[in-house]
């Protein structure tokens, strides 16, 4: 789940369903242990903004907020199962704009809409702004 939108306090958090121990994974969508503690606070009280979306890419979790991107590693364990690597704190993404895709090379990325640079994307270069800017 990212954000609660109901709670201000939470809409930067990001929760998850730990795994169990049927590893077909079935009934597992509907269980959260609370015992494990399942959340991660992404700076909502640095940042101040909810969560925009979320993608799976290249084993990770990638969390973008409007001005901020964050890639969740899986350790493996219950307890913090979840380690936060911030991969921008400049560029995130508008809401819902993230979409899966390939490059001219074929490789995976993830494609966005930044608000304050427009198209950009996220591959196995790293982060890339995808239009020259303009400059008024």
């Amino acid at each position: 789940m990212l954000g609660d939108n109901n709670d201000t306090t939470k809409d930067s958090d990001v929760v998850w369903t730990p795994p169990g121990t049927d590893t077909t994974g079935v009934g597992n969508d509907e269980r959260i242990v609370a015992k494990y503690g399942p959340r991660l606070s992404l700076n909502g009280d640095i940042t101040g903004d909810n969560i925009s979306d979320a993608a799976s890419f290249d084993t990770r979790v990638v969390v973008f907020k409007r001005r901020r991107i964050y890639a969740l590693s899986y350790t493996g364990s219950n307890v913090g199962t979840y380690i936060p690597d911030q991969l921008s704190d400049s560029y995130g993404a508008m809401f819902r704009s993230v979409v899966e895709g390939v490059t001219a090379d074929g490789l995976p990325a993830l494609y966005f809409a930044d608000e304050r640079v427009g198209p950009a994307r996220l591959g196995s270069r790293g982060l890339e702004i995808l239009l020259p800017q303009i400059v008024l």
